[in-house]
């Protein structure tokens, strides 16, 4: 969603422009432009803050060996809530 509305707000064409025109503003002048650039862009990051995933494993680094143990963890879970009968329909277990 973010990248749609960066898309939709030019964000990163705004950035390219700004970097463009380094050469020809001040210092000051160039501070004052990108800070509007970040206001804008942290304004569409609070707007779509709350359409991103909140479950987050920070603990784990990230590989396919970690996602392939993680995904069998989840899944011994799931049966054993089901063998515990807190999993009403067995069909969602079938994947």
């Amino acid at each position: 969603m973010l990248n749609q509305l960066c898309n939709r707000h030019r964000i990163f064409s705004k950035l390219v422009r700004l970097k463009k025109n380094y050469d020809n503003l001040t210092v000051a002048e160039f501070q004052l432009c990108f800070n509007r650039w970040d206001e804008e862009f942290t304004e569409l990051m609070k707007g779509v803050e709350n359409q991103c995933r909140k479950f987050k494993q920070n603990h784990i680094e990230f590989s396919p060996e970690v996602n392939v143990w993680l995904t069998w963890r989840w899944t011994l879970g799931m049966v054993k809530r089901f063998l515990h009968g807190q999993v009403p329909d067995s069909r969602n277990l079938y994947k």
